[in-house]
């Protein structure tokens, strides 16, 4: 796939970076499509995620108009597993 094409062209991965991203994102894809639920799409992500290091996500649809910077806690909708004192202090 080239770089024209590539679901992250900005980034600058190695090609061996890349190649496993396209993987494990094509993997997440083929996951996702039988979610249903929130839950599930969060707990799929935060899979997804954690290949990449990344331990903490947020999850969740913007209303039109909405800030994503205003605090998201008290959505229902929303889903986040970052620290208690993070959120704090972010939120």
């Amino acid at each position: 796939m080239s770089d024209q094409f590539s679901l992250v062209p900005s980034m600058h991965f190695q090609k061996a970076a890349k190649e496993t991203f396209a993987v494990e994102f094509g993997r997440f894809l083929d996951q996702t499509d039988g979610a249903a639920q929130s839950e599930q799409m969060f707990d799929l992500l935060s899979a997804f995620a954690l290949h990449f290091d990344c331990p903490w996500i947020a999850y969740g649809s913007l209303a039109p108009g909405q800030n994503f910077l205003n605090p998201v806690r008290g959505d229902p909708g929303v889903r986040l597993n970052y620290p208690d004192q993070w959120q704090e202090r972010c939120l």
